[in-house]
């Protein structure tokens, strides 16, 4: 039986290992991310956007970096 979320292999696993931070570890990490270098990590899905927001990051996203492969 094939699985209906397919784990693809990411080249910067081997590079980093998988994360050992909680939510809230991660969550900070974001934050002080935005506050002292100015970047922003966030899921185009998180549920805290409103739709509008989704799909102007969405753009963003495609226009730097290209379509996703799923």
């Amino acid at each position: 039986m094939k699985s209906k979320n397919p784990s693809y292999p990411s080249s910067l696993v081997g590079m980093l290992g998988r994360s050992s931070l909680s939510d809230e570890e991660l969550r900070l990490l974001r934050r002080k991310a935005w506050r002292e270098q100015g970047l922003l990590i966030v899921h185009p899905y998180d549920a805290r956007l409103t739709p509008n927001e989704t799909w102007i990051l969405r753009q963003i996203a495609e226009r730097l970096y290209g379509g996703t492969l799923s």
